[in-house]
């Protein structure tokens, strides 16, 4: 049992971290995130999406799942690219239209046929949604404790110590989210 003291000791300290700042999400678990593209479309990493549709590409309205099991995506002017399970992929979000395409070279081809010009943002993935959604919040405790802020008062030496390795981690990008 000695062997996983430390184990139980790092999870109890991602649970701590956690714990303080989900009660304003109480519905969402830690795995879980969305975000909006810029044209008012959602990026999901959501129950009950993630089973059949993974991060996917999608309205507001749940039935319309435009893109599913992306890998990476990034914006243009009134467009979503990226790359999926089924290729590489241009959303309109105006027209809403998808179109699909084999290889990088024809995306680009596509990209430039459509004068899309140049993104609006970096190449991101699932890991950097999840970042972006949950990282500023867990973030926060990570800030509260190193100030030894009123929600670690009372916690002991040990779980306040994985807790910063936690939060290193956090500041890293390297914490695994599922």
């Amino acid at each position: 049992m000695r062997s996983l003291e430390p184990t139980m000791r790092s999870l109890r300290a991602i649970l701590l971290t956690a714990l303080t700042i989900v009660p304003c999400f109480a519905t969402a678990g830690l795995a879980e995130w969305e975000i909006k593209t810029p044209g008012g479309n959602l990026i999901s990493h959501v129950d009950p999406f993630i089973a059949a549709n993974g991060t996917c590409l999608r309205s507001a309205r749940p039935e319309a799942i435009y893109v599913a099991h992306m890998d990476w995506w990034r914006y243009y002017r009134n467009a979503v690219v990226g790359k999926a399970k089924k290729g590489f992929f241009i959303l309109d979000e105006t027209s809403h239209a998808v179109s699909f395409f084999v290889s990088k070279a024809e995306l680009n081809g596509a990209i430039a046929e459509r004068q899309l010009g140049t993104p609006t943002a970096p190449q991101m993935t699932p890991d950097d949604g999840w970042r972006q959604v949950w990282g500023p919040l867990l973030l926060e405790s990570c800030k509260q404790l190193m100030i030894d802020g009123p929600r670690f008062q009372g916690v002991d030496e040990a779980t306040k110590a994985a807790i910063k390795s936690v939060c290193q981690q956090i500041n890293k990008g390297e914490v695994d989210r599922r």
